[in-house]
Parts: structure tokens; C-alpha cells; sequence
């Protein structure tokens, strides 16, 4: 009997000895990949609720995930997924509940790949990949792009590009999954990029493209006159200050439209003098998905937020959904495109620095502005005007004074073109458009501040159906009737209240995967 006592002895030490090894070792090992989130900014308590995953309270979850990896080993987001949330391409809230919080591989939450979508077709340069010797060197690893001038010269075009630009940082994930590029700019505070934008083609993941807050994009990027600037399809960024004659694609439906959500931010935040701008003569094309859409201080410039056809304003991108445009400072004579889907424009008009005697006649259109895709967008997009809602609405130009917003359509109504952009398919626009199926027009407004610091002249809005004025708890929505040229204040629908924050977003870009 001692004899059989002896062995379960034995048996039961040496168990508790390896079971106090295991528990040690998975410890350590748990350690190990919470430095790894760490150093990738995804601890578990910073996991929040996306659009495809519903967590429990992280609270618990630390703990839970704790034990799990102490006896197993491991612990994966997967480890306490309680519930799957169908997928959406289109979110058409006016952004109430978009943009969420980011995620560990885009800005707003909206991308969250799985084991199964590794590695990512198309991530790498067709011949730049895999660090092949060119001229007795080790090749860089390199995003899609045009880095050789031709076949004697190669990588003539990269040089050029990381000489005066910057190199680029592959984004992987804490699994050791790639999914992106970063720009890393050789010079902190900001790079001037001219054509070597061109260069880049994007790839299908996260590409972040900060030129920095002092940046600058000019005189590249239309596709009339080179090559354009397109990042191709995923949750994408850029942010630069200044531009002049310069055009980018942040997405197009030409390259994908998978989760080709964007986040764009340019010029400044600063008060600039009247008359003063960053961004002049440039275009902005975000394409599919929800994008969000930030512009300070801009004069003779234009954001697409939703043209099909590789940005074209006679077409409306089938995969576009809720886009929000936020203008701030020195704005004048700029064009808007919502696109397809419910779009939301925000402008904080009362912030112009206006130059005496002159106008700011900008053009807002609820889908595209040429040919068919004029009346066919079938979103309710909705203006919101950053002007105090005491704001009085008057009908005819003879009653508009100083504190009033002139809402009308014209009584001798024509079709007006815009005949320096007539020629181009990517940015020709009517100033009044042709009447549309049910009779609806180009509704004219203008505003003159109560300080008589503003006065917008005319500007003009096509195929929007809700103005809002005001940004606070005391805004008012009006609904627009665009066959009658009325505003109809309708107190049953909500203001919008919750605008994204330019500040916030900016700090986002500062962080973000780093």
C-alpha cells in the first residue's frame, strides 16, 4: 500500500511541478504579446465595439483573456467575440454613429481584415517585392508604383521620389500581417511634392499619405495633363496645407471599393487674412465608401465625394454612401459633390475673413453636377450652414439685409454653365441646372452676417433636401422644396449636432499607428 501511496505521490509532485511550469511559461507568454499590443497601440482594454464586431465589457475582459492565455497559451480578439454584425458598405446616417472610434487598421473602425484576407493581393510593387539585386544592391521593398524612368534606368523615379519625399513604412499587425504604407517624409514639419506623388499607384490596404502640417501638393495629378494621383481601394489618410493645380484620388471606382473609407485633411487651421489662402485650384476625389472630408481656407478648388467613373460629375459612384464635407476659414468660389447616398456638408461660413467687394458664390450638389447624375442621387443630403439660428429666412433679394439668408429660385430661372471647366469630365458643373424630371431647380441662397462681417452674394445648392442652420442645441432643419424654392422649417427632424471635430481628427493623423 505505501508502495502504490509512493507512486501517486510521485505522479501528483511532478503534475503540479509541470502544471506550475505550463502556467509560467504561458504567463511569460502572456506578457510577451501584451508588450506586443502595446507597442501597436491595441491593448484589450482599448478594444471598442466596431461595425462587424460586438465585444463584452473590456473590464471583464482582461481578466477573462488573462486566464485564457495563462492556460492555453494564447488569447486573441477572436478569444471573446460574443456577435457578428452584418457588414455595410453604405452607412446613410448623416455620420450619427459613423465615424467610430479607429481600430487597428483604419481610422474610423471600418476595416477590420481577417486571418483569410492575408496576405493582400496587390500590396507590393509588381517588381519591387521581394529584394532582388539591381546594380549590385539589395532592391527596395516597395508599395505599387512607377519607380523605374524605363528599362535602362532602374529605379531612377524612386530615387528621385525618396530623395525629395521620403521613403515608405510597411504597417503590419500585431500577427505579423501587413496591410498598408505609411509615408515616412524626410522632412518632419512638412515636404513640397510636385509629380513624385504620381508615382505612388496605392494599394489595396491602408495607405496613409501625410505630407505634414506644413505640406505642400502642386502641379500634378490631372489626368488631362500626366498621370494621376490615386491611392487605389482602403481606409486611406492624407493631410497637406498648401496646394496649387494639383489633383488627387484618395479612391476611385476604378481601383476597388472594398473599405474605401478616407479621412482627408487640408489647409489650416489658422485665422488667415482676408483674401489669404492654402488650398488653391485643386481637387479632391474621395470615390466610394463613407468619407470624411475636411477643408480649411480653399478658393477655386473642389471636393468629390462620391462621382463614379473615375471621378467623372455626369456620374454617381454606385458604391458611395454618407460622405461629411467640413469647410472652415477663407472660403470662396469652391465646388462640392456629395455623390450617391445621404451626404452631409458643413459650413462654417461666419469664419471668412472676407476682402471687400468681392463674393463667395460657392456650389454645393447633393449628387453629381453634369448629365444624368444631377437629379438621380436618391440620399437626402442636408447642408448645414455655421450661422446663428436666429438666423432669418427671407424669399426675395429685396428684403435680404444684414442677419438674413436669402433662400429662392430665380424668377427668370436659366440653365448656366460653367464655362471654364466645361472640358473637363471630372470637373464641369452647372451653376443653375436644367430642370430636373419632377421640375426642380438650383435653389439660390445668401447670407449676410448680423456683423455685416459677411456677405456670401449668391451661391447655389442642386439637389439638396434639408438646410440646417446653426450647429448648436438651437439649430433649426428646414426641408427644401426645390420646384417651389422654399424652406420649410420642420421641427420633427433632428439637428445635427455632433459635427466631427477638424482638431480631433488632426491628432488622430499624428498618432495613428504609431
Amino acid at each position: 500500500m505505501k508502495y502504490f501511496t509512493g507512486i501517486f505521490s510521485r505522479i501528483e509532485y511532478h503534475y503540479h511541478k509541470g502544471l506550475r511550469l505550463l502556467l509560467l511559461k504561458n504567463f511569460v507568454h502572456y506578457i510577451q504579446n501584451w508588450v506586443k499590443l502595446d507597442n501597436l497601440r491595441i491593448k484589450f482594454t482599448d478594444t471598442k465595439p466596431t461595425l462587424k464586431k460586438v465585444y463584452v465589457k473590456q473590464n471583464s475582459i482582461k481578466y477573462f483573456c488573462l486566464l485564457i492565455i495563462v492556460f492555453t497559451g494564447s488569447c486573441t480578439d477572436e478569444s471573446f467575440l460574443i456577435d457578428e454584425v452584418p457588414n455595410s458598405d453604405i452607412i446613410d446616417d448623416f455620420g450619427t454613429n459613423w465615424p467610430l472610434k479607429h481600430n487597428a487598421y483604419s481610422w474610423d473602425g471600418s476595416w477590420e481584415p481577417t486571418t483569410n484576407d492575408f496576405p493582400l493581393d496587390g500590396l507590393y510593387d509588381e517588381i519591387y517585392f521581394d529584394g532582388h539585386t539591381v546594380e549590385g544592391e539589395a532592391s527596395p521593398i516597395l508599395p505599387p508604383g512607377k519607380w523605374d524612368w524605363n528599362i535602362t534606368s532602374l529605379l531612377a523615379n524612386w530615387r528621385g521620389f525618396s530623395n525629395s519625399v521620403g521613403n515608405f513604412d510597411l504597417l503590419v499587425d500585431f500577427s505579423n500581417q501587413e496591410f498598408g504604407w505609411r509615408l515616412n517624409r524626410n522632412i518632419i514639419t512638412g515636404v513640397d511634392v510636385t509629380s513624385h506623388l504620381e508615382l505612388f499607384y496605392g494599394s489595396p490596404g491602408t495607405d496613409i499619405i501625410d505630407l505634414g502640417l506644413q505640406g505642400s501638393f502642386s502641379s500634378a495629378g490631372n489626368p488631362i495633363y500626366g498621370d494621376p494621383a490615386n491611392f487605389g481601394d482602403g481606409p486611406d489618410m492624407l493631410r497637406f496645407r498648401h496646394s496649387h493645380s494639383a489633383t488627387v484620388r484618395t479612391g476611385s471606382s476604378a481601383t476597388g471599393h472594398q473599405h474605401d473609407n478616407d479621412l482627408v485633411i487640408i489647409g489650416s487651421a489658422e485665422v488667415l487674412n482676408p483674401g489669404v489662402y492654402d488650398i488653391i485650384t485643386t481637387s479632391i476625389h474621395t470615390g466610394p465608401g463613407n468619407d470624411l472630408i475636411f477643408v480649411n481656407n480653399w478658393e477655386r478648388a473642389a471636393v468629390d465625394a462620391g462621382n463614379g467613373n473615375d471621378g467623372r460629375t455626369d456620374t454617381l459612384d454606385t458604391y458611395d454612401g454618407t460622405d461629411i464635407v467640413v469647410i472652415g476659414g477663407n472660403a470662396r468660389d469652391f465646388r462640392v459633390f456629395g455623390g450617391n447616398g445621404g451626404d452631409l456638408f458643413v459650413w462654417h461660413v461666419d469664419e471668412v475673413n472676407q476682402q471687400p467687394n468681392t463674393w463667395l458664390g460657392p456650389n454645393f450638389f447633393g449628387g453629381g453636377a453634369w448629365g444624368n447624375a444631377l437629379w438621380s442621387d436618391t440620399g437626402v443630403d442636408r447642408l448645414i450652414l455655421g450661422i446663428p439660428s436666429t438666423t432669418r429666412i427671407v424669399t426675395s433679394p429685396g428684403d435680404a439685409e444684414q442677419g438674413t439668408l436669402l433662400v429662392m429660385i430665380g424668377h427668370n430661372y436659366e440653365t448656366v454653365i460653367d464655362d471654364p471647366t466645361v472640358h473637363d469630365e471630372a470637373a464641369r458643373y452647372y451653376i443653375t441646372a436644367p430642370p430636373g424630371p419632377d421640375g426642380q431647380k438650383t435653389i439660390t441662397l445668401q447670407y449676410k452676417s448680423i456683423s455685416g462681417h459677411v456677405n456670401t452674394a449668391y451661391f447655389y445648392i442642386t439637389d439638396i433636401e434639408e438646410l440646417q442652420i446653426g450647429i448648436g442645441n438651437d439649430a433649426k432643419v428646414f426641408q427644401l422644396d426645390d420646384v417651389e424654392g422654399t424652406a420649410t422649417l420642420n421641427p420633427t427632424i433632428d439637428a445635427i449636432t455632433n459635427i466631427p471635430s477638424r482638431s480631433r481628427f488632426t491628432i488622430l493623423m499624428d498618432s495613428f499607428l504609431k
